[in-house]
């Protein structure tokens, strides 16, 4: 029952009931009053707490002490000196059209510092003549056979020589290898020979170029280590090099004379992929490429032939640098 519901009824009551007001009806009124007066002053009370706080305080804010100026006699005249305070210069680079998104991993426009050693060239390759290739070379300008295996980035792994799968050379590739960048880096033959093909940005190898070295221009002993047989020849192909290869098939290579750069030609990351073959002498070739629609039949057969013919025997490059390699 509310409150005026409750007056009504009491009225009521006194205006029909002449003998007075029933005793349990003081009670209820007396409670009604009661809760009407602590109304009023809870309200007084917190009208008073509101005004008074934010004077009090106010005033404790007024009453902390605060640190007076230092004077310093300059000329014999006090100055007011304020605290020093510490100041920062922020340089601004401007920006420049090469800065990426910072979402985007950043890709290297640097070239290394590497640079090739000075090699002999040669104009005429004589394939009777092992002396020309007393040493096994390094195809990476600057490193060193120990150095080499540091740098792969995808090992060779043939599931299959007469198929097209798995990995059939070696890959070496780096983003910071001792704070350089494996893009730009000078390529060298690892054997003198001739050009036997050159591949001009063609699926999957990008530019690419292969070097011949027969049997008669090899050592004893490195032919007896490959089972390179007379009437053979080892094949090697450095392959997504930066430009296309400025030789043409018949074309003299000496040892460790540079055949290009590393690249990253049909291929989404630098690196150089460096492949070995032995099959027989004299083969050559204008072009080779994958299967697809963009590349030609002739192409397609010289990769074929190249990669699942089973006439060129592939081996692991690593094996000329960690068994082969004089320790």
């Amino acid at each position: 029952m509310g409150t005026e519901q409750l007056y009504d009824a009491i009225f009521e009551k006194i205006s029909h009931n002449k003998q007075g007001l029933n005793p349990q009806y003081y009670y209820i009124l007396l409670a009604v009053i009661l809760k009407v007066i602590g109304l009023f002053v809870g309200i007084a009370m917190m009208m008073v707490f509101v005004l008074d706080v934010p004077q009090a305080i106010t005033e404790q804010i007024r009453s902390i002490p605060t640190r007076p100026p230092r004077v310093i006699a300059i000329e014999n005249t006090a100055t007011s000196v304020p605290e020093p305070t510490q100041t920062y210069t922020i340089e601004v680079v401007e920006a420049t059209e090469h800065i990426l998104p910072v979402d985007v991993t950043p890709q290297a426009e640097f070239i290394i510092v590497h640079t090739a050693t000075p090699v002999p060239t040669i104009e005429r390759f004589d394939p009777s003549n092992a002396s020309q290739n007393i040493e096994i070379g390094i195809p990476l300008s600057g490193f060193t056979a120990l150095e080499l295996p540091l740098v792969i980035s995808q090992d060779y792994n043939m599931i299959n020589e007469n198929r097209d799968n798995g990995h059939h050379g070696v890959d070496f590739g780096f983003y910071d290898y001792q704070g350089n960048y494996i893009l730009g880096l000078p390529i060298n033959a690892v054997f003198a020979g001739t050009v036997a093909g050159i591949i001009d940005d063609r699926p999957p190898l990008g530019h690419a170029v292969m070097v011949e070295t027969p049997y008669e221009s090899l050592p004893v002993e490195y032919c007896n280590a490959l089972s390179i047989v007379p009437g053979q020849s080892l094949y090697i192909l450095y392959a997504h090099m930066i430009e296309a290869p400025r030789y043409q098939v018949g074309d003299a290579i000496a040892w460790q004379q540079q055949v290009g750069n590393v690249g990253k030609s049909q291929t989404a990351e630098a690196h150089l992929h460096l492949e070995t073959r032995i099959g027989e002498s004299g083969y050559t070739f204008d072009s080779m490429a994958y299967y697809d629609t963009a590349t030609t039949k002739e192409e397609r057969d010289t990769y074929m032939d190249w990669r699942t013919s089973g006439s060129y025997h592939p081996f692991d490059p690593m094996i000329l640098f960690t068994e082969m390699y004089p320790q």
